[in-house]
């Protein structure tokens, strides 16, 4: 991804004559190995370190991992809780200290964040760590494994699947009363879905877990029921709306090259006259790490300060 700089494009020079090769010596070689050494290590520096430095605000929360070190299945949980913490943008208040919204806006605002799940896309941490995906999936996997995080599947062309904190995941089992079920979920970390026998052994509620939305028929096999959570089809609602908001936002700016500076979608975006009636004041760090996560926009740098394209 070109999120922190553009390459040069250099005029055309005549090249020089090649001069007579000159046979190396051991102290050469050595110069050489030690400078390919430093020129290796400052372009992992680099790779490592650029991830974290185009969306700022979600490095303030400390400790943010690098790349480097998502070694330790607790690293992603600590991720998981930053992009949390910076879903939502703060209330609007005055001098006083008093919110300036609307009395039913604020109510319906503070109702949307209090009842939507505890859960990100996992594109959204694709786009935390863009060059480093491979690693995230894999300690993503890893987690799941050690019972850290609970990943949930997505039937849905356009969007990733969903993980959430295991630990959250089993208190929505406790508040429901679905101590079977949350049983074989801690059996079986990894388990994306169950089927009807696994059910039936377990002796799961399983009226009582579909209705509660923690469950629904696999749409691939016949004898089996996949894991949900309750609310997952409106979470999966606003982050496509959302993401349509910045997509819109773009072409509108820019209709033949689809582009705009950051300054500008920023603005465009918060004040979107739907920002808190619909959007529920929803930070656009969050809807970004989800387009960059899913391939929808990509950064690049200008003399005006960072920019954003639409690639699909």
């Amino acid at each position: 991804m070109a999120l922190f700089s553009l390459n040069g494009i250099s005029k055309y020079k005549k090249p020089r004559p090649k001069k007579a090769n000159l046979p190396i010596l051991p102290s050469d070689l050595a110069i050489l190995k030690q400078l390919d050494k430093e020129k290796e290590s400052k372009i992992a520096k680099q790779s490592l370190s650029e991830p974290l430095d185009y969306l700022s605000p979600l490095v303030d929360y400390n400790p943010l991992p690098e790349p480097s070190s998502i070694r330790k299945v607790t690293d992603i949980s600590v991720v998981i809780e930053a992009i949390l913490r910076a879903r939502w943008s703060d209330y609007p208040k005055d001098s006083n200290s008093q919110y300036t919204l609307k009395n039913n806006v604020l109510a319906s605002t503070k109702h949307f964040r209090d009842h939507v799940p505890l859960a990100i896309s996992i594109n959204q941490l694709y786009g935390v760590f863009p060059t480093t995906t491979t690693k995230v999936d894999q300690n993503l996997n890893k987690s799941a494994a050690e019972g850290v995080v609970r990943i949930i599947s997505v039937n849905m062309f356009d969007t990733s699947d969903l993980v959430l904190l295991s630990s959250e995941f089993n208190t929505m089992l406790d508040i429901h009363a679905l101590p079977n079920l949350k049983k074989l979920c801690l059996s079986e970390p990894e388990a994306r879905y169950f089927t009807d026998s696994q059910l039936e052994n377990a002796e799961v509620e399983v009226e009582e877990a579909i209705s509660a939305g923690f469950l629904v028929q696999h749409i691939d096999h016949l004898n089996a029921k996949q894991l949900t959570i309750p609310d997952q089809g409106r979470l999966l609602k606003f982050m496509r709306e959302c993401r349509e908001l910045v997509k819109k936002i773009i072409v509108q700016n820019n209709k033949k090259f689809k582009e705009i500076p950051e300054y500008v979608l920023v603005d465009k975006f918060v004040n979107n006259k739907k920002y808190w009636t619909h959007f529920n004041g929803i930070s656009i760090e969050s809807v970004l790490y989800d387009c960059i996560g899913a391939g929808v926009v990509d950064g690049f740098n200008t003399p005006i300060g960072r920019g954003w394209k639409l690639l699909k």
